[in-house]
């Protein structure tokens, strides 16, 4: 979940912003090698210039005047390098630290000509204190352009430590995780940074590169300082970074390799360029050598794979035998594209139940907008591999077999809306075998903030019993907390259709959801208490959407708010280290519901944070479920 954007004004509307102009970033310096990663300077870093990261805000909104971080920058071949320094006597190490302390999340941009907010970026998150049970916090891409991505960051480094009333820490970024990223190949990086130290019990400091209010959110483009790197001199040896100019082509098509190389003396380096499939075994290599004189010399070389079938491979770019490779994706995509699939599903409506075409009708229009927003580095496995199983539906229905509606697991489906006619996706968690002639519970799951209904069922916050059918609705975006954009009319609408197509029992509905969703459980009650045998919150906030999208939209601490819930049955789980969704608007939440005449059952987990809850909790959900139900 995103941070509360309390202090948007009182860094943006003040006088702070046009210091940025007034005093120039000094140059990235090269090292040779990479410092040792352990949380203490070593002597090159130590000389390296220490920027202030001079916009400072609390939470509440007040701005320090005396901004105390400073951040030291350093880059390789290979290599980012960052360190921080504060005054501390200790790290705290909270839940999420990245956005609650002491941690800290980087945004590395493309500049845009005039330097407005770019929309294509890597948010990383750090934590470093994070322990073994929240290690997936200490280093992971938090968004890949405006959208979640939650992926690790292999082979990355980060230490922290605390000396002398002086807290270090210190990261070392490998540039392929954040490829095609690179001072020497990219046409330029833009840099922001926010160092989010925590204060009391509670309270936190966001100390920032240049202010943005949207650096943490979804679905935002990012502001960013436009960095410069000084001219990259070696002592001995030769060092070398390569892209590829595209990562996905269509059928026929040529691509070009992109590589930049640095000697420390005149060499002509023996290149190897090989394309692998997706199994790893070598289908094409040949070989070239790179004049380079002493210095940086920039090149390209063509990649050979105008005559590959569709498929995902490997090109893997080899200049010495002691360096290790470079290897990129590749997606090759038929030429004939998403085209002549709408003409298909046309022929086989009468094969497959209205339902599924409606389905495949969405997912084609899906994959054609996703072909019309890739970017060059977008190796596009996804639409290849969703166009491929389009394609195998549509020969099994040319064959009679309906391959949606026999699905079971997790089936993503679609219906047409009555609101304004457009096709709407949702999920579905279908049980391996549905007892023939009956009908079976139905459990709503509503998704967290930026993500969207396919995050649910595949390894996200969604439990559903396996005797129950699943559903997940999209709520038509990402981040509107269920109460805008026609959310509550898509509940409904999925709903619906779901129960028109599977042996959902529509008195036996529950609704649950997490985070943002648990929001929208109190949000979606509200709007139809009637079509919900029960609730579960996991991790919700009462006032999300107040604090999300503005005034107007309900607050379920305001007096007189949980009056509709009188007689309502609720699971209610919250972590006790939560500090994006604060538990103790969850205890104020219980306790009005209570007194309202509601039936809760509340559990909290005092090690948790911003998390689904633990294995305890969650055998005593299934046994609230069966209550509810009988």
């Amino acid at each position: 979940m995103r941070m509360t954007p309390v202090f948007a004004f009182a860094l943006l509307a003040g006088t702070m912003v046009p210091l940025l102009a007034q005093v120039p970033a000094p140059a990235v310096d090269f090292l040779e090698n990479p410092p040792s990663i352990d949380g203490a300077l070593e002597p090159a870093a130590a000389e390296l210039p220490a920027r202030p990261l001079a916009y400072a805000v609390r939470d509440d909104g007040e701005a320090l005047s005396q901004p105390y971080v400073t951040c030291r920058l350093a880059y390789g071949a290979e290599f980012l390098y960052v360190a921080l320094q504060a005054p501390a006597v200790s790290l705290v190490s909270r839940d999420r630290a990245y956005q609650n302390g002491d941690g800290f999340h980087m945004a590395l941009c493309a500049p845009l000509p005039d330097g407005g907010p770019s929309r294509e970026f890597y948010v990383l998150g750090f934590s470093p204190g994070a322990d073994a049970a929240h290690s997936r916090q200490r280093a992971f891409v938090w968004y890949r352009n405006v959208d979640l991505a939650f992926t690790p960051l292999e082979g990355t480094l980060l230490a922290a430590r605390v000396a002398e009333g002086t807290a270090t820490i210190e990261l070392l970024l490998p540039w392929r995780q954040v490829y095609p990223f690179h001072p020497w190949l990219s046409p330029g990086i833009g840099f922001n940074l926010c160092y989010v130290q925590g204060t009391g019990e509670t309270g936190r400091i966001y100390h920032f590169a240049l202010p943005d209010d949207r650096l943490q959110s979804e679905q935002s483009p990012r502001r960013y300082v436009p960095l410069t790197f000084s001219p990259p001199r070696l002592a001995s040896g030769a060092r070398a970074f390569a892209v590829l100019d595209r990562n996905h082509c269509f059928t026929g098509e040529k691509i070009a390799l992109r590589f930049a190389v640095l000697t420390a003396s005149d060499q002509v380096l023996p290149a190897r360029t090989a394309l692998l499939s997706g199994e790893g075994e070598t289908l094409s290599a040949w070989r070239s050598e790179i004049a380079a004189p002493r210095g940086l010399t920039v090149g390209s070389s063509e990649v050979a794979c105008d005559d590959l079938p569709p498929g995902g491979y490997t090109v893997r770019w080899t200049w010495s035998e002691e360096v290790p490779a470079a290897e990129m994706g590749l997606s090759v995509l038929s030429g004939g594209g998403s085209r002549d699939l709408s003409r298909r599903l046309e022929r086989a409506r009468g094969q497959i139940s209205p339902g599924s075409a409606v389905t495949l009708a969405h997912r084609i229009q899906e994959a054609e907008a996703a072909l019309a927003a890739l970017k060059p580095t977008d190796t596009a496995a996804p639409i290849r591999i969703a166009l491929a199983r389009i394609e195998e539906i549509l020969q099994a229905a040319s064959r009679g077999e309906d391959r949606i509606a026999s699905q079971s697991g997790v089936v993503r489906r679609a219906y047409r809306s009555k609101v304004d006619g457009t096709l709407q996706p949702y999920s579905v968690w279908v049980p391996p075998s549905l007892p023939p002639g009956r009908k079976v519970p139905v459990m709503v799951f509503l998704h967290g903030s930026g993500e969207d209904d396919r995050s649910v069922f595949r390894g996200g916050s969604g439990r559903v019993p396996p005797d129950f059918l699943g559903l997940a609705p999209n709520g038509r975006g990402t981040s509107n907390c269920y109460s805008a954009d026609n959310a509550q009319e898509d509940i409904r609408e999925a709903l619906a259709d779901l129960l028109a197509n599977y042996p959902g029992d529509p008195d036996r509905v529950v609704l649950a959801g997490f985070s943002m969703g648990g929001y929208g459980v109190y949000r979606t009650f509200l709007e139809a208490p009637g079509a919900y045998r029960a609730l579960a919150v996991f991790s919700g906030s009462p006032d999300l959407a107040v604090r999300f999208l503005g005034p107007g939209h309900p607050d379920f601490l305001a007096p007189g708010a949980l009056a509709p819930f009188r007689g309502a049955r609720l699971f209610i789980f919250h972590g006790g280290r939560d500090r994006n969704c604060p538990v103790e608007q969850t205890r104020r939440l219980v306790e009005g519901l209570r007194a309202a005449g509601a039936e809760v059952e509340y559990h909290e987990e005092a090690d948790k944070g911003h998390d689904a809850p633990g294995s305890a909790t969650l055998a005593a959900f299934d046994a609230w479920l069966r209550r509810v139900l009988s």
